[in-house]
């Protein structure tokens, strides 16, 4: 491999590599071939603020770019469209089928809360109280979600709810 080319020399070049007035190798934008030389040790680069920004101005987020606000667009578009897919399909369900998904998010919910209450706690649980404390935690919060979750929450979202006749 040829490390000459690395360096910013060319490979055929008698003359060596382009000297500063000071003598040192020449970096950045002053190169003749318009390489920059990168290696350690050297002074950092300078009039270099960024990739696609002229002199003097300095650095840009990439927040500014047409291309993240393209994507941030589409990525905002295919969530609305996700949600108004979600809404579609729950006011088109009959009220039992509403309530049962209803039902089914709240023990996600209350068993979810449980498990996670069980992690951090496990640990400071003596191991015989293990065996009793993990069913009951999971049977609680399954009574929980069914029993007092679930019916709050059909009650408070009753209005969005169809209604059977």
């Amino acid at each position: 491999m040829d490390f000459k080319k690395l360096k910013g020399e060319k490979k055929d070049d008698r003359r060596g590599p382009a000297k500063s007035p000071a003598g040192a190798p020449r970096r950045g934008a002053d190169s003749d071939d318009g390489s920059i030389d990168m290696s350690p040790g050297g002074p950092p680069v300078s009039g270099r603020a960024g990739a696609g920004s002229g002199p003097g101005q300095g650095r840009h987020s990439i927040q500014d770019s047409k291309v993240w606000q393209e994507g941030r667009t589409g990525v905002r578009k295919l969530w609305s469209d996700y949600k108004t897919m979600l809404v579609t399909y729950f006011q088109r369900m009959p009220r039992s089928e509403q309530e049962d998904l209803i039902t089914r998010l709240c023990l996600i919910v209350t068993m979810g809360v449980g498990a996670l209450a069980l992690m951090f706690f496990y640990g400071f649980v003596p191991q015989y109280v293990r065996i009793i404390v993990v069913p009951a935690v999971l049977g609680g919060a399954y009574w929980a979600g069914t029993k007092i979750v679930a019916p709050i929450m059909i009650v408070r979202y009753d209005q969005y709810l169809n209604r059977e006749f």
